[in-house]
C-alpha cells in the first residue's frame, strides 16, 4: 500500500477506525473517532465518516461528515469509543455502533446511527439512537450484516457487578437519510 497517495485530510487521524465496502458502487466508507478535517484541541473524539470512490488504482475521498458531535464537551469532553460499522448491501445503508462515554470515562450507553450515501457520494446520517446501559459498561461493540436474513447482528460486552457478559441483538434498518433507524 502506498499511504502517501491515499490520505484523508491531516486532522483525521483518529485512533478508532472502521471501513466498509460498497462493491455495487465501487466505493468505501471510512469512519473514525477523532478530530475532523481541521485539528482542534477543543474537539475530543467526534465521530466522522467519509466516502471514498475507487477508480482503477485511485481512491478519492469526499467531504468528511460528523455522525456524532462532541456533545459531552460541556461536561468535560466525552468520547466515542469501541465503534464498529457494517454495510447493508440490500438497502445500501451504513450502520455505525459505538460506546458513548462522558468526560470522566464513564459509560453513557451504546449508540447507533444509520447513514445513507447518495449518487454524488455525499453521506447523511439519521438521528443517533442511544441505549443507556444498565449498571455498567457497554463496550467492545461489533456489528455485521447478515445477507440471508436482511438483518444487522450487533454484539457488545456489558459488565454487571464487575462480571462481563456478552450480549447479541438483531436489528432491522429502516428509513432513509435523516430518518434511518436500527
Amino acid at each position: 500500500f502506498e499511504a502517501s497517495g491515499y490520505g484523508l485530510e491531516a486532522g483525521s487521524r483518529g485512533m478508532l477506525k472502521g471501513m466498509v465496502s460498497d462493491t455495487t458502487n465501487n466505493r468505501v466508507i471510512h469512519c473514525w473517532g477523532g478530530n475532523g478535517p481541521t485539528y482542534s484541541s477543543s474537539v475530543n473524539r467526534q465521530g466522522w465518516a467519509s466516502v471514498g470512490t475507487v477508480s482503477g488504482t485511485t481512491l478519492t475521498w469526499h467531504t468528511p461528515v460528523v455522525f456524532e458531535p462532541d456533545d459531552n464537551a460541556s461536561t468535560g469532553s466525552g468520547t466515542l469509543t469501541y465503534h464498529s460499522a457494517a454495510w447493508d448491501a440490500t438497502l445500501q445503508k451504513l450502520v455505525i455502533v459505538w460506546e458513548d462515554q462522558d468526560g470522566a470515562g464513564g459509560t453513557l450507553g451504546n449508540a447507533a446511527v444509520v447513514g445513507t450515501v447518495d449518487g454524488s457520494h455525499n453521506i447523511t446520517f439519521g438521528t443517533v439512537s442511544r441505549n443507556p446501559v444498565y449498571n455498567g459498561d457497554g463496550d467492545q461493540n461489533a456489528i455485521a450484516y447478515n445477507a440471508s436474513s436482511g438483518k444487522m447482528v450487533y454484539a457488545y460486552r456489558r459488565y454487571d457487578d464487575n462480571v462481563p457478559f456478552a450480549f447479541v441483538r438483531v436489528g432491522t434498518v429502516s428509513g432513509t437519510g435523516a430518518t434511518g433507524t436500527v
